[in-house]
């Protein structure tokens, strides 16, 4: 799956590379581009964006291939991710079909070409949900059933159980 991911991100870096060849994108074209100050905010966006931003430009060059492979590089580590959610719920073919058909979708291949806090978000939002998953599955049944009755047992230990206060 690992392959295919980057197979994807690769394949689609040359594609916008061949196709793009004239246009400049913004984050390679302005001087004070985020990323090349670690700040803990870059005017109106969260800092995330600009540190991976910085990281990837501090190992390669300032260009627009190197845009493009970021953007398609943060879209095929959120079709990694997408693909660990799917291996939670259904068995390796069908998560690799989950995988394909998320390839397919637009902001995954030529809508994704701008690297931007908003793409960033392809990977975060995915992580979030399989930080959820697993610690959803790692959480014992049996505490979460008796946490409210624990919940109760220290009202009345908080109130006594003789107190006029106490809830019937």
């Amino acid at each position: 799956m690992i392959g295919f991911a980057a197979a994807h991100a690769v394949l689609w870096t040359l594609i916008l590379i061949n196709l793009k060849a004239a246009q400049t994108f913004i984050w390679t074209s302005r001087k004070p581009s985020p990323g090349q100050k670690f700040q803990f905010g870059y005017g109106k966006h969260p800092p995330l964006a600009g540190w991976v931003a910085g990281v990837w430009f501090g190992i390669f060059p300032v260009a627009n291939w190197a845009t493009y492979a970021l953007a398609m590089a943060t879209l095929g580590c959120g079709l990694v991710i997408c693909w660990l959610i799917s291996l939670r719920v259904v068995d390796r073919r069908r998560a690799f079909f989950v995988v394909v058909m998320l390839a397919l979708y637009p902001i995954f291949n030529f809508k994704g070409f701008k690297y931007n806090p908003d793409l960033l978000q392809l990977v975060t939002l995915p992580l979030l949900v399989l930080a959820y998953l697993h610690g959803s599955r790692s959480a014992r049944c049996d505490q979460a059933v008796a946490w409210p009755g624990r919940r109760a047992g220290a009202d009345d230990q908080i109130l006594g159980a003789d107190d006029d206060r106490a809830i019937e």
